[in-house]
């Protein structure tokens, strides 16, 4: 048993048809047109499948029957054979050229139409990629407020510190302004009693100046006063010694009759 076709007889009949239609622009049907527009691969491509052999086949039968339909309609009455056959063919070759511009003009068109599809899917990419590179941007806009609002408060903070800092610096240099006052206060009173007691110990120091040099000169009296009790005392010594010495010689010269021996 053979396989069934792909696709029925009318069903490609109709296929075949509709693109007539869609390319012939009213035109009547000539073998020319009729090439330009079908074709077995064509028609396999607008099927979606299907025999090559059998396609043909049904394109050749239809052919002849649209040609002669059309041959048909075209008849010309009350001219001879000869010249209507001719101006038939003038026409036909007219329609065959008109059709082709539209062919071509509807060519233009697709690729046009495909161009600006192109355009557009590019554009919806580019847009896409603008968008997604909006989201990063707010999100890292986001994440820049957040740190923005994060600096803002250290800001505040280190603000409200500085204030304490200043405060607390003005303490202290109202406490080192009174400590100095005080140091002042005190060094001037020091100062003060530094020279009373220098003007003291200067009175003194004369004083004690005096007094050593009427010492001195006191102990210099006083030694002169010695050394000259010294002289007369050794000078009476002296005297003493020769009286002493003449005594014993006159004893010596003159001894006495006692038995005691003399001293």
């Amino acid at each position: 048993m053979g396989r069934q076709p792909l696709h029925s007889e009318q069903s490609v009949r109709a296929a075949a048809l509709e693109m007539l239609a869609e390319n012939s622009h009213g035109a009547p049907i000539s073998p020319t047109l009729f090439r330009r527009v079908l074709s077995a691969r064509k028609l396999r491509e607008r099927m979606g499948g299907g025999d090559l052999s059998t396609f043909s086949r049904i394109l050749k039968a239809l052919e002849e029957e649209v040609t002669r339909d059309a041959a048909a309609r075209d008849t010309i009455p009350d001219l001879p054979e000869n010249v209507a056959n001719l101006m038939r063919a003038v026409w036909r070759a007219a329609l065959d050229a008109q059709t082709g511009e539209i062919g071509r003009i509807r060519t233009e068109a697709t690729h046009a139409v495909a161009d600006a599809e192109e355009g557009r899917d590019e554009a919806s990419a580019m847009v896409a990629l603008l968008r997604t590179e909006l989201d990063d941007l707010r999100r890292d806009l986001a994440a820049r407020d957040e740190t923005i609002g994060g600096l803002r408060a250290e800001l505040a903070e280190a603000r409200r510190q500085r204030v304490n800092s200043d405060k607390t610096r003005e303490e202290l240099s109202e406490r080192l302004a009174a400590a100095q006052h005080a140091h002042d206060v005190e060094r001037q009173a020091f100062e003060e009693r530094f020279a009373g007691m220098r003007t003291q110990y200067d009175g003194l120091h004369r004083q004690l100046l005096e007094q050593t040099d009427a010492q001195r000169q006191a102990w210099v009296d006083a030694k002169r006063a010695l050394e000259q009790q010294l002289r007369s005392a050794e000078e009476r010594l002296v005297e003493t010694r020769a009286d002493r010495q003449r005594l014993l010689d006159d004893l010596t010269r003159n001894p006495r009759p006692s038995g005691r021996e003399v001293r």
